[in-house]
């Protein structure tokens, strides 16, 4: 894809001569980038709320590992509490840098319907096309 006014059938013959397009396909559809955002918002919050704990990793396990801590998350699924704690412990061994991919099932993609697929990973991979998504949702 080669965003508008960007002809490359008009570029300079000669390489050296002001050559750069300045575009790089990331193969993200806006749909991606849409999921991606709310997932950086999401864990770059939690991650702050993590931290004002004195153990922020005992924290994170008690809401996702420890079925007897008041701190457990019972409202989400396993797969949800997996993908959870899997991007906040990341996200604390490498000083709040967000890395997660595009889980469909995250839980705090859960008010988005369009994205949304619901609290399994058998039906929230990355990238699902549109009738994996009808799929999920009926």
């Amino acid at each position: 894809n080669i965003p508008a006014g960007r002809d490359l059938n008009n570029l300079p013959n000669n390489s050296n001569t002001g050559t750069t397009v300045g575009y790089q396909y990331d193969g993200l559809t806006e749909e991606d980038r849409f999921v991606q955002k709310v997932l950086q918002e999401h864990y770059d919050k939690v991650y702050k709320e993590n931290l004002s704990h004195s153990d922020p990793m005992t924290y994170i396990e008690s809401k996702y590992c420890d079925v007897t801590s008041p701190n457990f998350c019972s409202y989400m699924t396993e797969d949800q509490r997996s993908i959870a704690y899997r991007n906040e412990k990341r996200m604390l061994q490498t000083g709040g840098k967000y890395s997660a991919g595009f889980a469909r099932y995250d839980y705090a993609l859960r008010n988005y319907k369009d994205v949304y697929t619901g609290g399994s990973r058998s039906v929230g991979y990355v990238r699902n096309t549109d009738r994996e998504k009808q799929y999920a949702r009926s």
